[in-house]
């Protein structure tokens, strides 16, 4: 098995660096068995902490936020903006969120996994949900 880790001697003392890295840092042992048991024990981010790092959010988690007032990133940048926007709208826009949005099987997929095929059947889909009488033709 492929250890996440590489070690290197320069004169006396180890240095090590991890797979995603591209520098190597002093460990300041001359040991080798020393500078591994350091490697193991502090360097290398333990089991919860690398899935924390590496965890992608769906687009439910993703959009969970969106449009409840005291938690939504866009409400607050309009509001650090001194931009309008009222309870009412972000109420209405939740509601179309949660009937039209929110049902959909994209929302299970994680967001590096939506491709723009999937945006375009999603927008298929979210067309035959409207009613008729929201699609109008300006003449």
């Amino acid at each position: 098995m492929k250890r996440p880790y590489l070690l290197k001697k320069r004169g006396k003392y180890w240095y090590y660096r991890l797979c995603d890295e591209i520098t190597f840092h002093s460990i300041g042992e001359t040991a080798k068995a020393r500078a591994e048991e350091y490697v193991l024990n502090t360097a290398i981010p333990k089991g919860n902490e690398l899935d924390k790092k590496r965890k992608e959010p769906t687009f439910k988690e993703y959009s969970s936020p969106f449009y409840i007032w005291d938690s939504c990133p866009h409400i607050r940048r309009l509001l650090d903006e001194r931009k309008s926007i009222t309870h009412r709208h972000a109420r209405n826009q939740r509601s179309q969120m949660d009937k039209y949005m929110l049902p959909d099987i994209i929302v299970q997929k994680k967001l590096s996994e939506i491709k723009r095929a999937d945006l375009i059947d999603f927008r298929s889909r979210l067309l035959d949900k409207i009613p008729d009488f929201f699609i109008t033709v300006n003449k």
